[in-house]
């Protein structure tokens, strides 16, 4: 099927920002242009499809023509065009026949831990309450982030043609830097390093080394295969860099792909930025299109963490795991750390029943009555430092403030909490702002 004159592609919109690129099909659609992209079919997945004018879909069984560089969705490789798999960021049994440290880090129960370990940890739960396993209602965990991550270590590889140790040390450290996540991630994190001194820095590096039972078999790969797990955690920390920022800057494989994957939970029916055209991007700084599209990744992460991370959900939905997780402190011990949510779930049963709650139930689990604290984190492009000498601490920059939520009754009974102002926070100043 050949591609139509004046066509807005699916290639072009994969560079917008979500705001931009709805402008961009409107005006398009506006002028008589059809549009080719991502459309939900009737089961609410995600298919090829040309939409034209008049509202009418034209379905694409077969990828696009390659022609001008375009590569279709459905082909078998590794391009910036093609749909990022959230679900199945890599095909683990091809790389793992020819990367067999990776074959060997992601089979280690450290590992396959993370497969039950949520990505946003309990907004996750309020985000999604009953997945149906479709694209578009979806839970992720630290397992498909760290996998993701992972492939845009090995495009760095690729790119600056690494030797076999560098591009060891360089996608094991992508796979193993989430290995110390505790169940509901950041959720309940602060719980167990206040109860039991532990945090995902620490434990991450307790795996890594082999101090825990759970990592010993981590740090036997690693040095099986010659990667030195002294100077991994180095390279996490930021104290070793050899990879230009790519672990410990602004603008890391982390980072991309934790936020455009976090975008999935905003509107998973638009398609926005693709983790591997954005460190593509990172990668080369040559180009104003390059720079176009690392500004508009920040604006994505500024949106993310507005919306989702310390949205009034996002605060509620933290708030709750950890007032929660403290008053029954008592069932928990320093191992369920390294635990799983399904194990923290039977221990703690109202935890998971409480994720999928009312308003009126969280009030009676919690019975908070005082203010919520939080930090507000806002992100910004400071323009006047320059995007191709890599100053990334100067361009990429972010704003910290002290902020208080007030927790309001719901205004009348029978409506969804998600509907409800839950907080009044108009009248109320952030204590301090801390650039």
């Amino acid at each position: 099927m050949s591609r139509h004159a004046s066509e807005l592609s699916l290639a072009e919109l994969s560079q917008m920002g979500a705001d931009a690129a709805g402008e961009a099909i409107d005006a398009a659609l506006a002028k008589g242009v059809p549009v080719t992209g991502l459309i939900a079919d009737d089961k609410g997945e995600l298919k090829l499809a040309r939409r034209y004018a008049d509202g009418s879909i034209e379905w694409i069984e077969e990828a696009p023509s390659s022609a001008n560089g375009e590569m279709g969705l459905y082909y078998k490789g590794t391009t910036d065009n093609v749909l990022y798999n959230y679900v199945n960021p890599v095909d683990v049994v091809d790389i793992s026949d020819k990367e067999h440290l990776f074959a060997e880090l992601v089979t280690t129960d450290a590992f396959c831990r993370l497969s039950d370990v949520r990505f946003l940890g309990g907004i996750d739960y309020l985000l999604v309450p009953v997945p149906n396993g479709s694209r578009t209602n979806t839970r992720y965990t630290r397992y498909q982030h760290s996998l993701g991550v992972a492939s845009l270590a090995m495009l760095y590889a690729d790119m600056r043609e690494l030797s076999e140790q560098d591009r060891r040390l360089a996608y094991a450290a992508a796979l193993l830097h989430d290995i110390g996540h505790a169940p509901l991630s950041h959720s309940l994190e602060p719980v167990f390093e206040e109860a039991f001194g532990v945090n995902h820095h620490q434990a991450t590096e307790d795996i890594i080394m082999g101090r825990v039972e759970l990592g010993k078999d981590v740090n036997k790969v690693l040095r099986r295969y010659r990667v030195d797990p002294e100077r991994l955690v180095a390279v996490l920390a930021g104290e070793d860099d050899p990879f230009e920022g790519f672990f410990a800057g602004p603008i890391n494989f982390d980072t991309i792909e934790a936020v455009l994957r976090s975008k999935q939970y905003m509107n998973p029916s638009l398609v926005g930025q693709n983790p591997i055209a954005v460190a593509r991007a990172a990668i080369n700084r040559s180009t104003k299109t390059d720079r176009d599209v690392i500004d508009s990744f920040w604006n994505d992460k500024n949106d993310v963490y507005k919306l989702i991370v310390r949205s009034r959900d996002g605060v509620l939905a933290d708030n709750f795991c950890q007032h929660l997780a403290r008053r029954v402190l008592n069932k928990l011990s320093v191992n369920d750390y390294f635990s799983t949510e399904k194990q923290i779930f039977r221990k703690i049963p109202e935890l998971r029943a409480g994720l999928t709650m009312d308003l009126s139930n969280y009030r009676k689990y919690t019975a908070v009555d005082e203010p919520v604290r939080y930090k507000l984190r806002r992100f910004y492009v400071d323009k006047d430092s320059s995007f191709f000498t890599r100053d990334d601490h100067s361009r990429y920059r972010q704003s910290k403030q002290d902020r208080i939520l007030i927790v309001a009754a719901p205004r009348q009974s029978g409506r969804d909490w998600s509907e409800w102002d839950l907080f009044d926070e108009s009248s109320i100043p952030p204590f301090e702002t801390v650039f």
